[in-house]
């Protein structure tokens, strides 16, 4: 079976509709000799600053551009939505590594082996994101709300900020 690339394309739309799209995406990293693959299972959008006022650098890189935010002794990685210029990017918050479930975006990139060199470059060579897709439900929910599947919701209103994330995931 032919594996495809997500497009640039995919990632010049709205951080929350990326955020829901990406989950069950597939994840390739090649930090070194071996490649890491993972599913993604749980990601962030974050748009115009709307985390506490603050916009980012690398939250204005164009679609599809790599943004590895460094934040308390972790890396966070992050791909940058809509249009160079605005911010507006999604976090990658949680991932399946085989059975493994990797919570948390440091934890992420720790065991993808992100590292900052990929900050700015475009997803292709050392990052990948397949076009595929796993059958398992998708909810929206509200980032500032508790993280559990039991109080997921979607809401439409002045916060743009969303988690996506698969409900029923069992190791």
């Amino acid at each position: 079976m032919e594996t495809l690339l997500l497009p640039k394309g995919f990632f010049s739309r709205t951080a929350g509709t990326v955020a829901r799209h990406l989950v069950g995406k597939t994840v390739v990293c090649h930090p070194g000799p071996a490649s890491v693959t993972a599913v993604i299972v749980e990601a962030e959008a974050f748009e115009d600053g709307a985390d506490a006022g603050v916009i980012r650098k690398g939250m204005l890189y164009g679609p599809g551009v790599i943004f590895v935010m460094s934040h308390r002794g972790h890396l966070y990685l992050n791909v940058g939505t809509e249009a160079a210029g605005k911010a507006s990017c999604v976090m990658v918050r949680s991932i399946l590594v085989g059975k493994e479930l990797v919570k948390g975006p440091g934890k992420v990139s720790k065991r993808l082996g992100i590292t900052l060199d990929l900050d700015g470059h475009l997803l292709g060579e050392k990052l990948e994101l397949l076009a595929n897709d796993l059958a398992r439900p998708v909810v929206l929910k509200d980032a500032n709300a508790p993280r559990t599947a039991k109080n997921s919701s979607v809401r439409h209103g002045a916060d743009p900020r969303w988690v996506a994330h698969q409900q029923d995931i069992a190791p």
